[in-house]
């Protein structure tokens, strides 16, 4: 089965305007959306990710929100990515700069200030094959 998700990105400015979009495929996808309360510490997500395999990451929450990658029993994350509300972090194979997301994910912790509940979105596009 084939997936293909289509990144857009806008600039806007009075009357001028730039866009652009761009599609990508792979052979499989993740997809999270996840409640979080609020004053929420550490709450755990199960995942399966295979850096290597990905082709591009959207992630989006309505709050400030800290995302850790395999924080084992509050000890070291591998990557810690601070999400600004409503601002989503992209990254695709044609990226500028690297992937935040180095290291294969088994599990991921999220945590939010004391601000209000909120939704955690998560979109991987994974691809297996070379």
């Amino acid at each position: 089965m084939s997936f293909e998700h289509t990144i857009k990105q806008d600039w806007a400015s009075g009357a001028r305007g730039i866009n652009g979009t761009k599609a990508y495929t792979g052979d499989g996808q993740t997809s999270e959306d996840v409640a979080v309360a609020k004053n929420a510490s550490d709450l755990h997500v199960v995942i399966g990710i295979d850096v290597s395999e990905i082709q591009s990451v959207f992630m989006l929450c309505d709050q400030d929100l800290t995302v850790c990658t395999n924080d084992v029993a509050g000890g070291s994350p591998d990557e810690t990515i601070s999400l600004k509300a409503n601002v989503p972090y992209i990254w695709t194979t044609d990226s500028y700069d690297s992937n935040l997301l180095a290291t294969d994910i088994t599990d991921l912790y999220l945590t939010e200030g004391d601000v209000a509940a909120c939704t955690f979105q998560l979109e991987v596009l994974l691809e297996s094959t070379p």
